[in-house]
């Protein structure tokens, strides 16, 4: 079973990510944001699936979150050169909570409205009501994730590692993002 797996889907994927990096994590994390997003849906028990919803998740992971990923891990080891030691780990951990994680947040909160077809007030509104919650959030899981991935997840498969662990994630983002969608 491993090995078939392996052959079929994990060496492909690896080849692609070699060939086209920026493409197969972009694919990735629409992939998996759309699977977040399906999970969110099932979650909340809703009576008919809103296909919309999960392709604006699935536009955000391919136009914004893979590409943004790529090029953060990129930056951020640049910024924090050496071997994953502990100190190094942790250097990541605090660049990317408290740089890329507020502004990251802030974009995703700004285009899953957008492309809703909200206002800029709405906009901002959303923003207002959903940034500091979910920020908070964030704070108390992402850093033991991200831990594990900067200090033992090869550079490029960490935002493989992350959009897999964050599916659960996604479903979160993707219920507090749409539950006050259809208010004007």
């Amino acid at each position: 079973m491993a090995a078939a797996f392996k052959r079929l889907f994990w060496q492909p994927y690896v080849s692609s990510l070699e060939r086209r990096p920026l493409l197969t994590k972009a694919a990735t994390a629409s992939t998996l944001m759309a699977v977040g997003d399906g999970l969110s849906q099932f979650l909340e028990k809703k009576p008919k699936y809103d296909f919309a919803r999960t392709g604006r998740m699935a536009l955000i992971g391919f136009a914004m979150s893979g590409p943004l990923m790529h090029g953060w891990y990129k930056v951020l080891d640049r910024l924090v050169p050496g071997a994953p030691t502990t100190q190094n780990t942790i250097k990541k951990i605090a660049a990317d909570q408290l740089l890329f994680t507020p502004l990251s947040l802030g974009a995703f909160l700004t285009l899953l409205p957008v492309l809703e077809g909200k206002n800029t007030e709405q906009v901002k509104d959303r923003i207002k009501s959903d940034y500091k919650p979910i920020l908070l959030t964030n704070w108390s899981v992402w850093p033991f994730v991200q831990f594990v991935n900067f200090k033992y997840i090869p550079v490029d498969q960490r935002v493989l590692f992350v959009t897999i662990l964050g599916i659960f994630w996604n479903a979160y983002l993707s219920y507090m993002g749409n539950r006050n969608a259809n208010k004007k």
